[in-house]
């Protein structure tokens, strides 16, 4: 039986908005904090109030980090390379301040732009000739600045490298994304002047090369060792979903009133409330630090461990088809990701389809109204309701996947 191309289009759509959701709630983002807890830092907190956010020995390891990741991955989201803004301004500018839009008119002279009724084919001809003009002018514009100055997907991960956290994506059951992002310095909650200090030694050549296997360019031959395409194993996935009971999702703390608790009386049924969610929010920090260190044990370590064996480079035909590599199941094998398809899971790589669906969307209501300016309006609308969707999607998965309060997504 095969499949509905429309539907297979339809699910495509779905999981560019929900972005880290496969079908909009099967795959994860997980945020894995590689720092380790500096020697001697006792954690400093009520001894009333424990954390199990702390080590057998109560040092601290600083969540602010993996917050600012967070926000800035949720703000990723629902980036594009063109500006839809831009785009509908100029195209109105050919079609109706210019009278180009005659050109759609049935008539021999191709220079005549005459008032006149339009063909419906010619006319969408048109619309779509000007609109991808506009589009390929700011997509060689947006090629020439990420070439020479800066690529917005590679300065988030040099982010995640100062940061010391990876990012780990799955957009299906075993298959997903993972970032690299464990720093080469000792630690990352330093002041300033260590900071400054570490990245001198970095400059100077005193420390370890940046990447999961940590080879120079010369070993490397221009491949990537910050982005991976990974294949997991089903006992991978099994027990991350172990370490991640299901009724964790959606746990969120409720805001507890200022004030010691009282005792009896009135006010009981909120103390027992408030011992629930303080209960809750054991839960989900246990969840947190159970799954980022199985991450981290099983997936990221073994990897590092047998180096080139599990770490290969793409297939012509997996970069054309995404065919997978050979053995896939019997271990975590990683792709290096050299075209940087983990930026699927975003609005950045889909952009050829959300450009497609622009103009369609700007063709059919020119086609249904008979009005360029009414056809704009409306493409507009739509455009940045589907942002305003996707990111507020986007950010209601991160909290439910990385554990994160969404008080803390600004």
């Amino acid at each position: 039986m095969h499949a509905d191309p429309t539907s297979k289009q339809g699910r495509h759509i779905l999981h560019g908005l929900g972005g880290d959701n496969f079908y909009l709630g099967l795959s994860w983002v997980q945020l894995i904090a590689l720092q380790k807890p500096k020697e001697g830092k006792l954690r400093q907190v009520a001894k009333l109030q424990p954390s199990p956010t702390t080590n057998e020995e109560g040092q601290d390891v600083s969540v602010w980090r993996t917050i600012m990741i967070a926000n800035e991955w949720a703000e990723m989201q629902s980036q594009r390379h063109t500006d839809i803004d831009f785009t509908l301004m100029f195209v109105l500018l050919f079609l109706v301040g210019l009278d180009y839009l005659y050109l759609s008119t049935p008539q021999p002279d191709v220079v005549d732009l005459s008032p006149g009724p339009t063909n419906a084919v010619l006319r969408f001809f048109v619309i779509a000739m000007w609109y991808f003009t506009v589009v390929v002018i700011q997509m060689v514009y947006r090629k020439f600045t990420y070439h020479f100055m800066d690529d917005p997907l590679d300065m988030f991960v040099d982010l995640c490298q100062l940061a010391n956290i990876s990012v780990f994506v799955l957009d299906g059951p075993i298959h997903g994304f993972y970032l690299h992002g464990r720093s080469v310095h000792p630690h990352a909650d330093v002041n300033m002047h260590q900071l400054l200090a570490n990245h001198k030694a970095e400059t100077e050549g005193n420390l370890p090369f940046r990447g999961l296997t940590e080879q120079g360019d010369e070993r490397l031959r221009g491949n990537t060792d910050l982005y991976f395409e990974m294949y997991l194993t089903e006992s991978v996935r099994t027990g991350f979903d172990e370490k991640f009971p299901r009724d964790v999702i959606g746990v969120n703390a409720r805001p507890v009133g200022r004030g010691p608790p009282l005792v009896g009386g009135r006010d009981a049924p909120n103390n027992a409330a408030a011992s629930a969610a303080d209960s809750a929010l054991d839960v989900r920090a246990k969840a947190y630090n159970a799954v980022n260190e199985y991450l981290q044990k099983e997936v990221i370590e073994p990897i590092q461990a047998r180096g080139d064996t599990d770490i290969r480079l793409p297939s012509w035909y997996h970069r054309l088809f995404g065919v997978p590599p050979p053995l896939v199941g019997q271990s975590t094998v990683f792709l290096r990701d050299n075209q940087q398809r983990f930026s699927h899971v975003l609005f950045y790589g889909i952009e050829l389809e959300l450009v497609i669906l622009d103009l369609l969307m700007l063709a059919a209501w020119d086609l249904a109204s008979g009005d360029a300016f009414v056809a704009a309006l409306i493409t507009y609308i739509i455009s940045h309701g589907l942002c305003v969707l996707r990111e507020r999607m986007g950010k209601e998965n991160i909290a439910r996947k990385t554990l994160i309060d969404p008080r803390f997504l600004i």
